[in-house]
């Protein structure tokens, strides 16, 4: 008799046993319990590396973003600022603002030199153009003329005790294209690509007493140099 309830004991053990293993198996089956922290950290170490992974990627992807052609506009008519019209289209040399003072000229060979109150030295000038143009486009403009008249050297500046002067004589330009009109103005943008784009402009001037509408017509290619975008190119068409 002892060893039928000795035997019946065991059984009924194992019976229990068999249960609980049962039980545990369905609630970890139906993640209704689960082990705690070392899993947890490890999920959350496998999630916050993919977020770093996805934001790297997108701001890799971000900075290699090609423009619209509205983002190109903007930087079109940014970069054909006062400045680079000066350069092409006006007869005398750029000197950003002139200077008011009293005796803020000066008289060199026979032409006039007037004083800039935005400029204190040449290189001050050419860095500021360098915001908007290339190197080898700004070396190909005429702002920077030298001349010998009767053996007289004629430049387009002049630096005198920390200032920067700039001769008033005619560089070829069109005196009569001093006021340009950017809302009469149009923008064409063509080939974006990540680090360049072609465009046309069809640039609105108008004469001192804007009664002489004129309209001209000019290609340019913009490139990224140095996070910067710059004009390029600048061709002036012909009718």
């Amino acid at each position: 008799m002892k060893k039928d309830k000795s035997k019946n004991i065991i059984i009924a053990l194992l019976i229990i046993i068999i249960i609980i293993l049962i039980t545990l198996v369905v609630l970890f089956a139906t993640d209704t319990i689960t082990f705690n922290k070392k899993v947890d950290s490890n999920d959350k170490l496998e999630d916050t590396t993919s977020e770093n992974t996805e934001n790297e990627s997108f701001n890799s992807q971000d900075t290699n973003t090609m423009l619209t052609d509205d983002e190109a506009i903007v930087i079109l008519k940014n970069n054909y600022n006062d400045a680079v019209r000066h350069i092409f289209n006006e007869a005398v040399s750029y000197c950003g603002e002139v200077s008011t003072e009293t005796n803020s000229s000066l008289s060199l060979n026979g032409f006039t030199y007037s004083k800039s109150a935005s400029y204190n030295s040449f290189e001050e000038l050419e860095n500021y153009l360098k915001n908007y143009m290339t190197d080898t486009l700004l070396k190909s403009t005429n702002y920077n003329k030298t001349i010998t008249i009767d053996g007289n050297t004629v430049s387009s500046y002049y630096e005198q005790n920390g200032s920067l002067y700039c001769n008033g004589w005619n560089k070829g330009g069109n005196i009569y294209l001093e006021k340009y009109n950017e809302n009469e103005s149009s923008f064409e943008i063509t080939n974006i690509t990540v680090e360049s784009f072609n465009a046309k402009i069809n640039a609105v001037y108008y004469d001192h007493d804007n009664t002489t509408k004129t309209i001209k017509q000019i290609n340019v290619s913009v490139i990224k140099q140095n996070d910067k975008w710059l004009l390029n190119s600048y061709e002036e068409e012909t009718n």
